[in-house]
């Protein structure tokens, strides 16, 4: 799976892909929208998972002209996106992330998986 972002929604799909791995044992990579258009984007047809994190701050036209690009050749993509319009463009992508923290523990509990106790994963770090 491939979450695609782009300028603070980019910081925030880096968090995405990681909980995806952490609590769902889902494989995703976060690319800036613009980066995967050179070169990653030749997954679209093998048939490749994408989320859009999509916010309204100073990269909203550019990506949204990039995830234009990606579903033409093909993509099926599911949207997450900022609903709220009157929320600061420094705060947008929290509340999108927050909005993902929900989905993505829905997501481990289908998949079989408990999202506060994922496999393999300490909550504490104990340094000797």
């Amino acid at each position: 799976m491939v979450i695609l972002g782009r300028g603070l929604g980019y910081a925030v799909s880096k968090e995405m892909a990681l909980k995806l791995k952490e609590v769902s044992s889902i494989h995703a990579e976060a690319f800036s929208s613009a980066e995967f258009l050179h070169g990653p984007v030749t997954l679209v047809e093998q048939g490749l998972a994408i989320l859009n994190c999509a916010v309204e701050d100073e990269s909203a036209i550019s990506h949204q002209a990039q995830i234009d690009e990606v579903v033409e050749r093909g993509a099926d993509l599911v949207h997450l996106r900022q609903t709220d319009k009157s929320v600061h463009p420094r705060l947008a992508p929290l509340v999108v992330l927050q909005r993902f923290y929900l989905d993505v523990a829905e997501v481990a509990i289908t998949r079989g998986f408990n999202p506060d106790e994922p496999k393999g994963l300490k909550k504490v770090t104990r340094t000797v």
